[in-house]
């Protein structure tokens, strides 16, 4: 199993044809799992949401490439937890990802779900640790 291309295929499939009920569908999802979420990006407009979950994928993927932190995941990193996103949010956002990728894509399948959760964890967990150290510091 190619983990990298079921990722790339699936993805494809959510921003072309499907972009803005995938976007759609994600932010619904994940702010019924963290309604906080509504409040910690209050007053940003839906395009820009939409472009900069986008643009968090992209930095993540690429993280995961390259195993090293760019200045985009640093920066993504330090947004996040000025905005006091907790590592729990994280996984909230991976699990409506997951769910909304089920609903968009009825190919989706465990493998997909494993390709994506492959790809995007070390980023995750990057960022996770962040929001562990502004927390520790913030206490």
């Amino acid at each position: 199993m190619n983990t990298v291309a079921l990722f790339n295929d699936s993805f494809e499939k959510c921003l072309h044809g499907r972009y803005s009920t995938f976007f759609e569908r994600f932010y619904r999802n994940f702010e019924q799992r963290q309604p906080e979420v509504r409040r910690m990006f209050q007053g940003t407009d839906v395009q820009r949401r939409y472009d900069m979950f986008e643009e968090s994928i992209l930095i993540l993927v690429d993280y995961s490439a390259n195993g090293t932190a760019s200045e985009n995941l640093e920066r993504l990193a330090t947004l996040h937890t000025s905005k006091g996103a907790t590592p729990e949010m994280f996984d909230e956002w991976m699990d409506a990802l997951i769910q909304t990728l089920r609903e968009v894509d009825p190919q989706f399948d465990d493998n997909a779900e494993f390709a994506w959760r492959d790809i995007l964890s070390t980023g995750l967990e990057y960022l996770k640790n962040s929001a562990r150290v502004a927390i520790q510091k913030s206490s």
